[in-house]
């Protein structure tokens, strides 16, 4: 259950849109990023009409602050979720090269793409972005575990040594079941040069492109998130797009 935050008990003069403004980032933010429905933001907005929250919201979602999906609700935007590489202490010099890189791809590529990093226990989402009409991907700060049918994830555990890659597996963040080695699940990747092509099993249809890289030492996976057949029409300009952003990513 969220609980909503307590009353201010500064004496300074308010002003009431801005306060239910911050109010509902709020508990968005509380709330993982969401999403929560209408109806669930003004149950926790004591006093507010149903015409002035559909305002703010409206102004929110203009600003880029908050995104909205007709069958689940409000959450907060991926450019919000994008500050967590600054509050969690990420480099800021790669967060940034990382959201321009990400943005180059679905521009250009007109895919969603991803670029998460290895970390002691798990692989974190840095920045993501979903392309309209396009396959909605992995949110910013989400955690992207060790799936023996997932490019990604594959990506990153084909560049560790054999005892390094264990310890991960053997993690709570890992979906290998007993029994299923790496290179099983690579062998029945595809391979475009260095890139990884998978068939998801959760998600019939849809595949990811990916590609390892390394920014002063940090091993991270950058990946397009799209169906089989786009991947069928664009496979060597989208391996391209790819390469080249690794490069910049590694230089």
């Amino acid at each position: 259950m969220i609980k909503s935050p307590p009353p201010s008990k500064s004496s300074k003069p308010s002003l009431p849109a801005l306060d239910r403004g911050l109010a509902i980032l709020d508990l968005l933010i509380r709330a993982g990023g969401g999403p929560l429905r209408f109806g669930e933001l003004r149950a926790h907005l004591s006093g507010v009409q149903d015409s002035t929250l559909a305002r703010i919201l409206k102004s929110l979602e203009g600003y880029g602050y908050i995104e909205r999906d007709a069958d689940t609700g409000y959450r907060l935007s991926t450019r919000v979720l994008g500050w967590r590489a600054y509050l969690n202490g990420a480099r800021p010099a790669l967060a940034d090269l990382a959201r321009r890189e990400v943005d180059r791809l679905a521009r250009e590529g007109h895919e969603s793409a991803c670029i998460a990093l290895l970390g002691e226990e798990k692989i974190e989402v840095l920045c993501s972005h979903s392309v309209k009409d396009g396959i909605r991907i992995i949110q910013p700060g989400d955690t992207l575990h060790f799936e023996p049918d997932h490019a990604g994830s594959l990506s990153i555990l084909e560049q560790l040594p054999t005892e390094e890659r264990e310890r991960y597996l053997a993690g709570p963040f890992s979906r290998f079941d007993t029994g299923v080695s790496v290179e099983t699940c690579l062998a029945k990747t595809r391979r475009c040069g260095p890139a990884l092509i998978d068939h998801s099993q959760a998600r019939p249809g849809i595949c990811r492109l990916a590609r390892a890289f390394r920014h002063n030492g940090q091993l991270g996976t950058v990946f397009f998130g799209l169906t089989e057949q786009a991947l069928s029409r664009e496979q060597i300009r989208l391996t391209s797009l790819l390469e080249s952003a690794c490069q910049r990513l590694e230089e």
